[in-house]
């Protein structure tokens, strides 16, 4: 009993001491535990959703109804999966695709590749 009485010691002397704190603390926890009834009050439990039954699956599908085929030429005129790439960019499509990096540029990306090296041989052995 020892341990207890030494435990509610240092809690009666808490309080005395810093009692506003105390009253702090206690109310946060009491804030906390309400809210926590509240939330599992609230909040549906697993067991009250309805769920569908699974359908039979050992049945064969038989269709109804004769399947219907999409229409042809559904694809935009500009895109088809089949275009074949250009060997080289006319000048119109280098004029707008096309920008010729600058000095700052270049010192960005190599600050981020030292960084990214600096940081790939810090954790090497």
């Amino acid at each position: 009993m020892n341990i207890f009485d030494s435990v509610r010691e240092k809690i009666d002397n808490f309080v005395s001491q810093k009692g506003k704190l105390a009253a702090i603390v206690i109310a946060l926890l009491v804030d906390f535990f309400i809210l926590g009834v509240a939330v599992m009050i609230c909040t549906p439990s697993q067991k009250s959703k309805k769920r569908k039954p699974l359908p039979d699956l050992s049945t064969q599908f038989t269709p109804n109804q004769e399947f219907e085929k999409p229409e042809e030429g559904s694809l935009i005129e500009d895109y088809y999966f089949s275009r074949v790439a250009k060997d080289k960019w006319s000048e119109e499509e280098k004029d707008e695709y096309f920008e010729i990096p600058s000095n700052k540029k270049f010192q960005e990306l190599k600050d981020s590749n030292n960084r990214l090296v600096q940081e790939i041989l810090e954790d090497t052995p």
